[in-house]
């Protein structure tokens, strides 16, 4: 039986002609005919009403944990270096030539190695429409990142304890970015449109975070021992290693591409993102180029709920350059100040950075009132490919709330607050 739309409703479906929209509620025909459906999770998606804003604001939890090579994972047994190459007999680098002799027959080479990490993201938006093709949009995050950390058997013997966990907290990376349609099949009700994505990142997070909680050198815990320099090392005053940094340090292009389409009561499609590394920041290194494909599907379960099924992939290059105080043996070496020493830790390695990750995700969009959206997604790898040493992902958690504001330019600016809304958006 065919359902039509009300003159009303009709215009309002109409009116949305572009834009990306969490849910078109109450009958689904407007997401039908206009195809303004994504996934908050995201980037792009969420983009309301001409001269409108909107306000996204996305927790987000990632859990990761042991250790894995390429396809292949390893145990912290497989990575810390043996008791044997640390003689206190030998001079400092006499035992660093041999330990990194050792290390790399036997790949046994650092001495702590991470068990388990934990990321909070609390990522908050701000978009405006500028007309019915272009809209801006603002984003930032706040960060906390725990990374516990195991001692090789040395190192339990010197402080008297096999764990610490590295902590870290702030600001992110702050993104601008223009979403642009260039085509459609509709210039009024599009099922299938193409947009383009352009912006820069700003690198407002830290890259100059220090390893405050290590026990070498806490006050709190002083300790009786020197290093082999007869100075008490103290690992406080380093750096942390990159992949503990709040930021890139650089200011890094973004460029992408959107397709969606529609047909009631489906949505699909895929967004390309690319965030380019042009240079290297203050301290000697850059972060790889990162690439993103999400490709998506969408269904209307009920009037004012979506469920949406997704194949995420990701592809991360290899870090260029080095920290300088690790190249000049002042960080991250085993031996303090000793820059023939190995790494610390495979976190500090450069050869350690670089990976490709396919993930799915399911999630589900709710709209409580209108002009306002609930949606809750779980994300768990599936394939996941590393260069080096580095922590597989086991799941990614974002619940995010989206809410839209219509100005005195907007067409629903008008509609008296209380009044039902036949379509929700």
């Amino acid at each position: 039986m065919k359902r039509i739309l009300t003159g009303g409703a009709l215009a309002s479906c109409l009116l949305s002609i572009l834009y990306v929209r969490p849910i078109q509620a109450d009958t689904g025909l407007c997401c039908l005919h206009c195809g303004g459906n994504m996934p908050l999770n995201i980037v792009g998606a969420g983009i309301p009403e001409t001269h409108e804003f909107r306000l996204k604001i996305k927790p987000m939890h990632m859990s990761m944990r042991g250790l894995q090579s390429g396809y292949s994972d390893l145990s912290n047994e497989e990575v810390l270096s043996l008791p044997a190459g640390m003689s206190m007999s030998m001079d400092a680098n006499t035992m660093a030539i041999n330990n990194r002799v050792i290390g790399e027959l036997t790949g046994r080479k650092y001495m702590a190695a991470p068990q388990r990490m934990y990321m909070n993201m609390y990522d908050i938006s701000l978009g405006y429409s500028f007309s019915d093709r272009f809209a801006g949009m603002l984003m930032t995050m706040y960060q906390e990142k725990y990374m516990k950390m195991k001692f090789n058997y040395m190192m339990r013997n010197m402080l008297g304890r096999s764990h610490y966990t590295m902590r870290t907290s702030g600001m992110s990376d702050t993104m601008l970015m223009g979403k642009y349609r260039v085509m459609e099949d509709d210039s009024l009700a599009p099922t299938n449109q193409l947009s383009l994505i352009a912006g820069l990142s700003l690198p407002t997070g830290s890259i100059d975070e220090k390893n405050r909680n290590h026990p070498l050198g806490n006050p709190t815990a002083p300790l009786t021992l020197t290093d082999f320099n007869n100075t008490a090392p103290d690992r406080r005053s380093e750096p942390m290693p990159y992949s503990m940094q709040l930021g890139s340090g650089t200011f890094d292009p973004v460029a992408g591409i959107a397709y969606q389409g529609s047909a009631s009561p489906y949505w699909w499609g895929a967004t390309m993102l690319y965030i380019g590394r042009a240079y290297r920041n203050k301290h000697n290194y850059a972060l790889g180029d990162f690439y993103r494909l999400d490709v998506y599907f969408m269904y209307q379960l009920y009037s004012n709920v979506v469920a949406h099924l997704q194949w995420n992939s990701q592809w991360q290059g290899a870090l260029r350059g080095e920290h300088e105080e690790a190249y000049r043996g002042e960080a991250g070496r085993a031996i303090d100040g000793n820059l023939f020493s190995e790494y610390m830790s495979p976190a500090w390695d450069p050869g350690n950075y670089g990976s490709e990750i396919h993930s799915v995700t399911a999630g589900i969009q709710w709209q409580p009132v209108p002009l306002q959206i609930l949606e809750l997604s779980v994300a768990v790898p599936v394939i996941q490919r590393f260069k080096g040493i580095q922590m597989p992902r086991e799941y990614t958690v974002e619940l995010a709330y989206y809410v839209e504001i219509p100005t005195s330019g907007s067409v629903r600016h008008s509609k008296p607050s209380d009044a039902p809304d036949p379509l929700g958006f």
